[in-house]
């Protein structure tokens, strides 16, 4: 069986080679960022789970093309990809 992970939004503080290199020592077949790296930080109708503001962590997504191409560099066997869940 072959089993990925997924790394959690937002991840703005894990290192995506620290990731990358502990998934592939671990033994996991893939290593998937999620493809939402444009968010508003501001909106013109509120936000109704924080009575009006963005939540902050939505403004610190991490961008999933640089966060593969920092795997890529140090991995040599995982499998990489973006994904929505």
């Amino acid at each position: 069986m072959s089993v990925g992970i997924i790394v959690p939004l937002p991840a703005y503080t894990l290192n995506p080679t620290f990731i990358a290199k502990k998934a592939e020592e671990l033994g996991f077949e893939s290593l998937w960022y999620h493809e939402h790296p444009i968010l508003p930080v501001t909106s013109a109708s509120p936000f109704p789970a924080t009575g009006g503001e963005i939540p902050w962590t939505y403004r610190h997504f991490t961008e999933p093309y640089i966060s593969l191409a920092m795997a890529a560099a140090v991995t040599s066997k995982i499998k990489l990809g973006t994904g929505i869940t």
